[in-house]
């Protein structure tokens, strides 16, 4: 198992006036340098197949695939992936053709 030297969390709800969906987000930095960040969702009211942008302060991340309401992004610097650092404040969002359908903001875990 890899040694945490820094990591933080958000939980990502929907805004208002939405009542679906929720998920979390995490960016985490080990002992060997190496760093990853993860953001799954769930009970999101998209068809199969939709895609969605996972966001970092509004600058997108990457996307993933819905598949019963549910997906995931996970980046991983050691399969020379780039990781931006998440800091406590910043806002992570799920993004469907323009509309947040979930956000949520970093704290320290």
């Amino acid at each position: 198992m890899k040694r945490i030297l820094e990591d933080c969390e958000a939980k990502l709800r929907p805004p208002p006036g939405r009542r679906r969906g929720r998920g979390k987000a995490e960016w985490e930095r080990y002992a060997d340098g190496s760093e990853e960040l993860d953001a799954r969702f769930r009970k999101l009211e998209l068809p199969d197949g939709s895609s969605v942008e996972v966001r970092l302060d509004g600058a997108v991340l990457g996307c993933a695939s819905v598949s019963a309401g549910a997906g995931r992004l996970k980046l991983e610097s050691l399969k020379g992936e780039e990781v931006p650092k998440a800091v406590p404040g910043q806002v992570v969002e799920v993004v469907h053709d323009g509309v947040a359908l979930l956000a949520g903001v970093f704290k320290p875990d």
